[in-house]
């Protein structure tokens, strides 16, 4: 093992360990996220990997509830707010995506309540490790995680972790999940539409062309984007008004 990699391992671990998380020891030829996935008892391998991200799903599934429970925190009676905080900060799996929205939305009670919470329970964070899972199977390719990708990224609107996500749902699709994608093309998550182009543009090549066509009607200039830069990967002159019209977009990360 090369002396970096040596240092990048025990950077990860000297991490694990003052956040407090189980600990398993990395093993030779461990990625940095590899190693981080290990220090918090996940196995980076692809039934892992499957495993975590169909877990974590399941426990941040009952959006409803999550919801709710956010409203609750500007209830005007004092006692609700306080069970709905309370019940927030014991949820197994922090909902962080719906967290951040409140903290950054919501009325002024909901947002001082979830930022809050979002300190309170930092140690128990969960962006990290989804990064690294996702990057874990960008580097490995490993097959077959298409459907749990794209409902961990649904779950998010992090730049980083929908960034992460998008080349995971490329690194991982085959041409038997062209159907799935096309069928994400309509997902209500921007993100897992724009995954869903950019992993259909790997898998079918110059058949995913109409699909691309069709996203560059998208509500979202994001997946606009990324339909017209997959056009133009493919030397389809379609791109070039829509990516002239998206230099105007509202989007700093659109127009650069």
């Amino acid at each position: 093992m090369s002396c970096l990699n040596c240092r990048n391992i025990a950077r990860v671990l000297t991490i694990t360990l003052l956040l407090g998380s189980p600990l398993a020891l990395a093993e030779p030829g461990d990625s940095v996220h590899e190693a981080l996935l290990r220090g918090r008892g996940v196995v980076p391998d692809a039934a892992g990997l499957s495993s975590f991200l169909i877990d974590f799903c399941r426990s941040n599934a009952d959006d409803a509830a999550v919801d709710a429970l956010i409203q609750q925190l500007g209830d005007d009676r004092y006692q609700v707010r306080e069970e709905a905080t309370a019940k927030l900060l014991a949820l197994p799996v922090l909902p962080e995506g719906a967290l951040k929205r409140a903290a950054a939305t919501g009325e002024i009670e909901v947002r001082l309540r979830a930022a809050y919470i979002l300190r309170s329970a930092s140690q128990r964070s969960q962006e990290a490790l989804v990064i690294a899972a996702f990057r874990t199977i960008e580097s490995r390719r490993f097959p077959g995680l298409l459907a749990p990708v794209l409902d961990t990224l649904a779950l998010y609107d992090d730049s980083q972790v929908i960034a992460a996500g998008v080349r995971a749902a490329a690194a991982t699709a085959g041409t038997d999940d062209a159907k799935r994608l096309r069928e994400a093309r309509s997902h209500k998550a921007w993100c897992v539409r724009e995954a869903a182009l950019g992993a259909l543009s790997a898998v079918a090549g110059k058949d995913a062309a109409p699909d691309l066509r069709a996203a560059l009607k998208d509500s979202d200039d994001r997946v606009r984007v990324r339909a017209a830069r997959g056009l133009a990967e493919l030397g389809d002159r379609t791109a070039l008004d829509p990516l002239l019209q998206l230099l105007q977009s509202d989007l700093v990360n659109v127009r650069a």
